[in-house]
């Protein structure tokens, strides 16, 4: 029979992750039933197997206790289990603190259930900064240190670059609010109290870059239509002021198409052009209609097409406020452009030509472009008469009219 177990250490000291195995031995040697159980009183700290192995799980202590099939007799061992410092980091890199004032720096210590929290501080420059033992920054004189947080445990360290200034006590824009409209640029200027401070350098910032952006120089664009904040704030101190940007849009106020009238014959066509004034409006959107479509179709580009004859009014309205303007268009049959009645020579034609018609008296004469849009040459004039003309090279109509007797005629000009 057992009559006692007993642990080959009665006391461990271990580090996070290290591995231990117990040795158990049971009296008397030649006992039948030799067999134990394996029992850790912290999981959180040190587990135990079937054989005595231990694996450390994290930093405090714990008993392992063996306990004897046969009798129960038992023994135990006292773990302690220290977690080591991997890193030390400081909350800020760099920090400004004012003269003959105090600024906190937090340390933190890695992994965070390390045994050992303790910080050594120092200073590199303790006639212009100094530390406490608790992180307190103090400012003695102008100029930069460098503070120290060292881990006890380890020697882990971290770093922050503290620069004692003469701090900014005051920031004051030039304007609070901004009235702007689309394309407008403006200027903000921020005044920073007091002038012999010693770090004056500010970051901008806006609320709604889809309205305005600021530049590093306060300089403010207009992106779009609304409303937003731009914000400025001292790189020391924090201090901060604002403006209220708003952004209108510029109102449509007048409409304009040209030409206002024009005559066609069925089938032709001609993009009408609009004019919205002012000329920098927002939304210089519009729609189109025509009065009769049995006379005249009109597409959302402007684009006429005669197809009746008849007069038609084609309407563009804005699509902001609904401003509107009209072009009236006469649309008459067909006429054979060729027509054999009339003789232009020569054609082509360098600008010199003598028109012939069969009509006596004075003829209205009128050439455009073949899109009817530009009119280069206007006149009366009877048949063989010499006409001369200026315009580019190019395709052109002469339109002969006697009293409502139309007849036309390719011109080319060289």
């Amino acid at each position: 029979m057992v009559n006692s177990v007993a642990l080959d250490q009665t006391e461990v000291d271990l580090i996070k992750g290290d591995i231990l195995r117990l040795s158990a031995t049971i009296s008397p040697d030649d006992a039948y039933n030799k067999n134990v159980f394996w029992y850790s009183s912290n999981h959180a700290v040190v587990t135990v197997d079937s054989t005595g192995l231990i694996n450390t799980t994290g930093g405090g202590t714990a008993n392992i206790i063996v306990v004897t099939e046969d009798g129960g007799f038992s023994d135990t061992c006292r773990v302690n289990v220290e977690v080591s410092v991997a890193d030390v980091v400081l909350d800020k890199e760099n920090m400004y603190v004012p003269f003959y004032s105090s600024s906190q720096l937090s340390a933190t210590i890695l992994p965070n259930d390390a045994t050992n929290q303790n910080i050594i501080w120092s200073s590199t420059n303790g006639a212009v900064a100094q530390v406490s033992q608790s992180g307190e920054v103090s400012g003695i004189a102008i100029g930069s240190a460098i503070i120290i947080a060292l881990a006890e445990d380890g020697g882990s360290s971290d770093s922050c670059h503290v620069s004692v200034v003469n701090p900014v006590t005051s920031l004051k824009l030039n304007r609070h609010s901004l009235n702007l409209k689309e394309g407008d640029i403006s200027m903000l200027w921020a005044r920073v109290l007091p002038y012999n401070a010693t770090v004056k350098n500010l970051i901008w910032n806006s609320s709604n870059e889809s309205v305005v952006t600021v530049s590093e120089s306060g300089k403010v664009v207009v992106t779009g239509i609304g409303d937003a904040i731009i914000t400025v704030t001292t790189v020391q101190g924090g201090l901060t002021d604002t403006c209220l940007v708003r952004v209108e849009r510029i109102k449509v106020k007048k409409v304009l198409v040209f030409p206002p009238r024009l005559r066609l014959t069925i089938g032709e066509s001609v993009t009408l052009k609009v004019i919205v004034l002012p000329v920098d409006a927002s939304n210089k959107s519009v729609s189109w209609s025509s009065s009769n479509v049995e006379v005249a179709t009109v597409d959302g580009a402007g684009k006429m097409l005669a197809t009746g004859v008849g007069i038609a009014t084609i309407t563009a309205i804005t699509e902001d406020d609904g401003f509107t303007a009209t072009s009236q268009v006469l649309v008459s049959e067909s006429l054979d452009m060729d027509n054999y009645l009339v003789k232009i020579a020569p054609n082509p034609s360098l600008g010199s030509f003598k028109l012939s018609f069969p009509f006596e008296g004075q003829a209205e004469v009128t050439i455009r472009s073949v899109d009817r849009t530009a009119l280069v040459y206007q006149g009366q004039h009877i048949s063989n008469e010499v006409i001369r003309v200026s315009a580019p090279r190019g395709v052109y109509i002469v339109t002969i009219n006697v009293g409502g007797n139309i007849l036309q005629k390719k011109l080319v000009l060289w």
